[in-house]
């Protein structure tokens, strides 16, 4: 019963077990509310008139359960008979056990339970739902196989931290949700195969071990917290690996991160990207995480995608032989019945076609995993009451079959991805209403059968056949075909989400060649010969640690942003951006590991010089893991004709070292120019933000400034070889003695000022100052030229 069917008004259903047959009366146990209780106060059982459930109406029988489920008032008082003699009421407490003798097959029947006065007036009622299941020759059970996820919210960083310390308190008994889950697990005897098939988040698995082996840390706004190794999840992982090792148990991996896949395969179909190969990859280490933590040598090729959503693109890539999936569980309104098979529930069994070859599809039953998260001891529904409205739904699945054929049909019970029973014990006891077989003794007719989830072995996908699957199911893909619809699409995460978080995996992608590559002889960088440094990226699972005490640097990163794209999140991404958050921090670290120091400017005072450059490798300085780093340094200038060193160099730094590189310039004339330096993966990818510039400065004289300083001293030797011959014709022609120094001053001067001074102008470097024997002040200019020197000592 739902919330509001099950408003009692003082009647409370405290044990039931939901079934009546001829061998097995109606016992029904409850008490009424303190202030009801009254001396006369008995109460009375009523069911519908003997054609049960499908004497309502032609509706569909599992719609007409659901309807009276969500109002039983709806069937009206005239439609419920009086069943049995009134039963007293002994202070609060009342027992109903009443046998039943009808001559009917078997029939669901909406039950009430009423306390009447010693007047006859209903002061009280309860509603709940009754089985009867006599003995009937030629009934096909119902095949059930149960899905358990033993997921949880992502809570592993990338540097090995745990979000917080959540999961102590989920592991914790009894009260913890993943206790509850785990333990609602029945025990089967003698070690048989369960019916019950668990699908385990491998994120989880690894963040369980992390805390069973310990110490382990968690994030605290305060720093990390350091804490022992947890008993509780020594235990829980006990349990897992048990039922794991089981022979014929079936436990299948999810993708890691619990990845929402077809929401990477949209933005992959969409963008040509990279999503894709991330989908592949976080099933692969799924599979790989299930065989390192539980032992599980042979994953089974079963895929249970988020909330069993999942387009056709997403089927063809579970088919694919890289993936290798041959058996997928998806929400049964994926795979509507046909017309011709509405009357009936179809079997869950089918097989989709796509392009990558055949995929065995279970369609769960979502009505049925509805029912399992009742909301117990709100408006007075109790266990009892939820387990009954299971076991009808059951029974009216197999009550509603028409058809001749002697087949059974295949039900899926797929439970949601964190669910949570609604109580301590509700999930073991309606689990092992389900999962266990009914026993030998039964005192009525079992109308459901548990059986192990038919997974299609590989390579065999498209057929039925292989396990038996035909004869107890039925023919597969009768009455089914697969839809996507829109609302389907809805629930995915937004392909922009997708894109974002892909273009930091992208980021960390460019980091593996720093941490990865090394240099060779001939100075080219190449993938090492020591697999131990390789391990620093190659981490197959998030924070694992190798034989040299390293833990893994670039597959933890990516792994942890595949867990940003959980389908945990699709509700709330909130958690997984604080997840993305946490990689973009590592990241921004790791381009900041490698630093370029140098003078940011540099004088040269030669033509040819070096620029000295320190690299630094910062890794280890901040608590994180110390690596080396092979990064590439590129060098540029504006004016690459005074840039003589390689365009690249590669270097290797080693954690808290320094390299020296000097990088080799020239300069053919004086003058500033810069020099960049950037530093790139080996694969030639920015590492850092940007370049460093280095202001170089020249004070060495170029080719042209030597040329003109020759140039200028040849013109002046030229003139003083004019000088001479010019003085050498004077003589032969009668000149006086030479106007050398020493020499006659009135030999030189020409007699007309003015001629003296053009003549003195056109030949003449130097000039001598005139007299002025009359002491007159000469002008600004004549003092200008003359050079600034008095002609007589009055001139100032």
């Amino acid at each position: 019963m739902s919330a509001s069917a099950a408003t009692v008004d003082g009647v409370h259903i405290d044990g039931f077990d939901g079934i009546a047959s001829p061998d097995k009366p109606l016992v029904v146990s409850g008490h009424v509310d303190a202030a009801l209780a009254a001396p006369g106060l008995s109460v009375q059982v009523s069911v519908i008139k003997a054609g049960g459930l499908g004497s309502l109406g032609t509706t569909k029988a599992r719609e007409q359960l659901a309807k009276l489920r969500a109002d039983p008032t709806l069937a009206g008082k005239a439609q419920y008979t009086r069943f049995g003699d009134p039963t007293p009421v002994n202070g609060t407490n009342f027992l109903i056990n009443e046998p039943w003798s009808l001559q009917r097959p078997l029939t669901i029947y909406p039950l009430k339970i009423s306390a009447v006065t010693s007047t006859g007036k209903v002061v009280g009622t309860a509603y709940t739902f009754l089985v009867w299941a006599p003995e009937q020759a030629g009934l096909k059970a119902t095949s059930l196989s149960v899905v358990l996820p033993i997921a949880d919210y992502p809570r592993i960083r990338s540097d090995g931290l745990l979000t917080d310390n959540q999961l102590a308190e989920e592991l914790k008994g009894p009260k913890g949700r993943l206790y509850r889950v785990l333990n609602s697990v029945p025990k089967v005897p003698n070690n048989q195969a369960s019916s019950i098939a668990l699908a385990v988040d491998p994120t989880l698995l690894k963040a369980v071990q992390k805390m069973a082996d310990g110490p382990y840390s968690y994030a605290d706004p305060s720093g990390p917290q350091e804490r022992p190794a947890n008993p509780d999840a020594v235990s829980f992982l006990d349990t897992l690996k048990h039922f794991a090792q089981t022979p014929g148990n079936v436990v299948f991996p999810l993708p890691w991160g619990d990845a929402d896949l077809t929401a990477l395969i949209r933005a992959g179909g969409q963008h040509d990207s990279g999503q894709l190969n991330d989908a592949l990859g976080a099933v692969d280490t799924g599979e790989q995480t299930l065989r390192d933590v539980l032992g599980v040598s042979d994953p089974p090729p079963v895929a249970y995608p988020g909330d069993g959503l999942a387009d056709a693109a997403t089927l063809a890539f579970l088919a694919h032989p890289n993936v290798g999936m041959t058996t997928a569980i998806l929400d049964d309104r994926l795979l509507p019945a046909t017309s011709k098979a509405l009357s009936e529930t179809p079997s869950a069994l089918t097989v989709q076609t796509t392009p990558n070859g055949p995929i065995r599809v279970l369609a769960a039953d979502s009505k049925l995993a509805g029912l399992m998260t009742p909301k117990i001891s709100q408006d007075g529904l109790s266990e009892p009451q939820a387990l009954a409205d299971v076991l009808a739904e059951l029974a009216t699945i197999t009550n509603e079959r028409t058809s001749t054929t002697t087949t059974g049909r295949l039900a899926v019970l797929a439970l949601p991805r964190l669910w949570s029973p609604p109580t301590d014990d509700w999930g073991l006891q309606v689990l092992s209403r389900l999962a266990l077989p009914a026993s030998l003794t039964a005192t009525y007719q079992p109308f459901f059968q548990p059986v192990t989830l038919p997974v299609a072995p590989k390579g065999d996908a498209g057929s039925t056949g292989s396990t038996g699957a035909t004869a107890a199911f039925g023919p597969a893909g009768i009455g089914r075909g697969f839809t996507y619809p829109d609302w389907a699409q809805a629930a995915e995460i937004p392909t922009s989400y997708v894109d974002a978080v892909e273009h930091l995996r992208a980021e960390v992608r460019q980091l593996d060649p720093a941490l990865c590559s090394v240099i060779t002889s001939a100075g080219k960088t190449s993938n090492p010969s020591d697999p131990a440094r390789c391990a620093l990226t190659d981490a197959g699972i998030a924070g694992s640690k190798f034989a040299n005490g390293r833990t893994g640097v670039i597959a933890p990163m990516l792994n942890t942003l595949l867990t940003a794209l959980s389908v945990d999140w699709r509700p709330d991404r909130s958690g997984a951006v604080r997840l993305s958050q946490e990689v973009d921090g590592r990241i921004n670290l790791l381009q900041r590991t490698v630093k370029v120091v140098a003078s940011p400017k540099v004088t040269l005072t030669s033509r040819n010089g070096t620029v000295p450059v320190n690299v630094q490798n910062t890794s280890g300085q901040g608590g994180d893991e110390p690596y080396p780093m092979t990064v590439i340094l590129s060098l540029s200038s504006n004016d690459k004709t005074r840039l003589r060193s390689a365009a690249r160099m590669a270097l290797t730094v080693e954690p808290g070292a320094i390299r020296q590189v000097e990088i080799s310039v020239s300069s053919d004339a004086a003058g500033t120019f810069p020099v960049f330096v950037q530093v790139l993966t080996p694969d030639g990818q920015r590492l850092s933000a940007q370049p460093v510039r280095i202001l170089v400065r020249s004070t060495a004289y170029g080719s042209i400034a030597t040329a003109i300083t020759y140039v200028t001293i040849g013109l002046f030797v030229v003139a003083v070889v004019l000088r001479q011959v010019r003085r050498s014709r004077r003589k032969r022609h009668g000149g006086g003695a030479d106007d050398g120094p020493g020499g006659p001053v009135a030999d030189v001067t020409p007699t007309d000022p003015n001629a003296s001074a053009a003549t003195d102008r056109a030949t003449m470097p130097i000039r001598r100052i005139q007299a002025n024997a009359a002491g007159t002040q000469r002008t600004e200019v004549e003092r200008a030229y003359a050079g600034g020197v008095p002609a007589n000592p009055s001139e100032p």
